[in-house]
């Protein structure tokens, strides 16, 4: 028996990562609807990019586990008020948003393409948004936006926005808060 066979399969047998693929808008739609039931120690990734054409995909309430896209995307989202997970209390990595995508966020709350808000624990790290945040509405009544994250307590590093953020209103009252990131 060869050293690396041994190293291999020890790690195989008392490893508590479990790893699930997501290949396609089902996949995610299915992984979208349990993220809440994923542990710190399961982890989702990408097999390729996504792409959400005519797909209405249901938003996450919570996430403790990784996602990472392996520098994949999400494509022609067609994002009306959605953020990908609304508690991110695990880690979101290497995933983009492509510039296919059309994000329109939702008014009187806190609103980020990845999350609405990222808990203590949570982390976004070396992801990036190409989409465009446009919000069009006759009236505002206060709220955070931005491109990853509505209200953050957690950790982005090595992110980047490289979409525009516009907010046409007619009337606005309450304080309203704008970021690039969060």
């Amino acid at each position: 028996t060869n050293i690396d066979d041994i190293k291999i399969e020890v790690l195989e047998t008392f490893s508590a990562t479990k790893i699930y693929s997501i290949a396609n808008a089902t996949d995610l739609q299915s992984f979208m609807m349990w993220a809440d039931e994923y542990t710190e120690e399961e982890e989702v990734v990408f097999a390729n990019n996504i792409d959400l054409k005519d797909y209405k995909l249901t938003t996450a309430t919570s996430f403790k586990g990784t996602l990472d896209a392996k520098g994949y995307s999400i494509e022609n989202w067609a994002n009306n008020g959605q953020w990908l997970v609304k508690e991110l209390k695990g880690t979101i990595k290497n995933l983009k948003i492509a510039s296919s995508c059309a994000v329109t966020p939702a008014i009187n709350t806190d609103f980020g393409i990845f999350a609405s808000y990222l808990a203590p624990t949570g982390q976004i790290l070396g992801c990036e948004n190409n989409a465009d945040i446009t919000l069009e509405t006759a009236s505002h009544d206060g709220s955070r936006f931005s491109a990853f994250v509505g209200k953050n307590d957690g950790l982005i590093k090595d992110c980047v926005n490289n979409g525009n953020i516009t907010i046409n209103t007619q009337k606005r009252s309450g304080n309203v808060y704008i970021g690039g990131v969060a």
